[in-house]
């Protein structure tokens, strides 16, 4: 048995003796001299009753002070020298009182009492034993030869069987009480690591979860609905009520009917970001509570997504194997026959235009093939106010200084793949440069960086001079293999889209307020869990 608790409730209990010491020697000083009981209190001897007292008074006192129960600690040694001071005190007291009929023997019983609580076994036993060989041996002392020894004695092994009868009874107590306060103790234990389990797997897991009282107030929001709404991890969230989420705001209207309904809701919090909503009743003892689980949609159809073209892609790829071989044997045919002596003018026309095809037909292949290949991201902490100026330094080599570069705040920080970012970056440069100098005349992209003051969330903006896309198109410019470039594949914009959304951040395009085409990166942030 762990012995922690016996010494920790054995303290309490000593604590409690200790001021029990000191009144009992106060109240048996005090009936001394106040003469309440004359004919008992030290009758025998006055004075050894007395000077027993006194000591005993001041040992009490001197305890109580060098040992204070507040800070006092549990000590085997210590508490025997307690007992056999106060056992040897009463002694003396009761044979200066005339023996076990004054009665101050019987005090004897809460000594053992104490014995039995602080000791165990045959020590315990021990005690009670001198306790009763030392009772029966002053009776036989005092009363020698008279005819009230018989009495006496009669007292005295009354007094030694209550000893014993108290020890054993309190043993068996004591051993009870600390074997059920043992097992409460380990119950409350198991019942603590349940807790902070419990605790951990809610504030950790992916599923956010709001729990709402009867009166539509926050219970718990776990750090995962914390992110999804966009909410700083800090947010003091209990106690409010739930229509102070303007996030959750639609869902207030009709959450009764979908709980009923038994069916998910999805809710947009913003572009990019779906949020799947289901409530479920709450059982528990009090009053009614209900359970919103929140499930990252975007991720879960991203997922669906994913699979759908890792098929794609593994029936493209083969595909693509197929038609290279054919192409390159075109394309190494037309460049023979470009090469011939007796090839003419028009002829050469012809073959330019089959090498210029093959050449974009290659170029549909290899990048169909990269996009099969995709790599599982790698996403890292990335300090975007000093990698930009970086990748815009190796950039700008091979496009002067058609590249500005603004950076808003210089606390940019996102997890993302450096690698999928610079890709993304680089084709939508490449597409801002070509479009401007097509429109324009003059190559020019600039590119700003900053944070987003409600969510602390970092974005990057790719702007260039071009006329942009027509309002019709819009919805297109996204979808594979759809271009406005005759030279281009259709799938650059695409490939970074499905990057982007990899490393969970979203691209789209806008109009910025200068009226420029912008493609914008709206970034994860830094401190997401996935």
């Amino acid at each position: 048995m762990n012995s922690k608790p016996r010494i920790r409730h054995s303290l309490q209990t000593l604590q409690v003796y200790f001021y029990y010491r000191l009144a009992l020697s106060g109240l048996l000083m005090v009936m001394f001299f106040t003469g309440v009981a004359d004919n008992v209190i030290g009758s025998e001897s006055a004075m050894l009753y007395l000077y027993t007292c006194v000591l005993y008074v001041c040992f009490a006192i001197s305890a109580f002070f060098v040992f204070p129960p507040r800070s006092l600690r549990y000590s085997q040694k210590r508490v025997s020298a307690l007992l056999a001071i106060d056992i040897l005190a009463l002694l003396v007291m009761v044979h200066a009182s005339g023996g076990i009929q004054s009665g101050i023997g019987y005090l004897f019983i809460i000594t053992a009492a104490m014995v039995s609580i602080f000791a165990r076994g045959q020590i315990a036993y021990a005690y009670a034993a001198f306790i009763s060989i030392a009772v029966l041996a002053d009776s036989v002392y005092l009363f020698h030869g008279t005819s009230e020894l018989t009495r006496n004695i009669f007292s005295s092994g009354t007094l030694g069987l209550l000893v014993f009868a108290t020890c054993t009874a309190l043993q068996y107590l004591t051993s009870r009480i600390e074997s059920s306060v043992e097992e409460a103790e380990q119950q409350a234990r198991h019942i603590r690591d349940l807790q902070e389990m419990a605790e951990n797997i809610v504030t950790r897991m992916q599923t956010g979860i709001i729990v709402i009282d009867h009166e539509m107030r926050i219970e718990l929001m776990n750090a995962s609905a914390k992110q999804m709404l966009d909410l700083p991890a800090d947010t003091k969230i209990f106690g409010n009520y739930l229509a102070e989420l303007r996030e959750l705001a639609p869902l207030l209207r009709d959450w009764e009917a979908i709980q009923r309904a038994k069916e998910s809701k999805i809710l947009k919090i913003r572009p990019g970001t779906e949020i799947r909503i289901n409530v479920a009743p709450l059982d528990t003892a009090g009053a009614p509570k209900n359970i919103f689980y929140l499930e990252d949609y975007s991720a879960i159809k991203q997922h669906a997504q994913q699979l759908k073209l890792a098929s794609l892609g593994r029936l493209a790829a083969s595909i693509a194997h197929e038609i290279r071989n054919p192409l390159g044997a075109l394309s190494h045919a037309a460049q023979l026959l470009n090469e011939s002596d007796s090839i003419d003018v028009a002829d050469q026309r012809l073959t330019e235009i089959i090498l210029n095809n093959c050449g974009r037909v290659n170029e549909i292949i290899e990048n169909t093939l990269t996009l099969s290949r995709r790599r599982e991201p790698k996403p890292e902490l990335i300090d975007l106010a000093l990698w930009l100026p970086q990748f815009i330094q190796e950039a700008q080599s091979h496009h002067r200084e058609s590249i500005t570069l603004t950076i808003k705040s210089q606390e940019l920080r996102t997890k993302f793949d450096p690698t999928h970012l610079a890709q993304i970056l680089a084709n939508l440069i490449e597409n801002g440069l070509r479009f401007s100098l097509k429109d324009t005349g003059e190559e020019d992209v600039e590119i700003e960086a900053g944070m987003m003051a409600s969510d602390e969330k970092a974005y990057i903006e790719v702007k260039d001079t071009g006329n942009g896309v027509p309002n019709e198109r819009l919805h297109e410019i996204f979808e594979p293999f759809y271009t406005t470039d005759e030279k281009g594949s259709g799938l650059g914009l695409y490939i970074c889209r499905e990057l982007a959304e990899t490393n969970h951040a979203s691209l789209h395009y806008k109009r910025s307020d200068d009226r420029r085409t912008c493609f914008r990166i709206d970034f994860p942030h830094h401190q997401r869990m996935r």
